[in-house]
């Protein structure tokens, strides 16, 4: 049923798994502020768009 692990081995996975999850979860909600109604790109205009065609 273990398969040749141990239960301190088991438990110690699972606790790591979590605190890798809870720092992903932090990380979104911290990219989530940083971006809440700002846009870092800047909007092309006609002569741009059309020398981006040509390449």
């Amino acid at each position: 049923m273990l398969e040749g692990r141990s239960v301190a081995g088991i438990i110690t996975s699972l606790s790591n798994n979590k605190k890798l999850l809870k720092s992903k979860k932090l990380l979104e909600k911290q990219n989530l502020k940083d971006t809440e109604g700002k846009s870092s790109l800047k909007e092309a205009s006609d002569e741009e768009l059309l020398q981006i065609r040509k390449k």
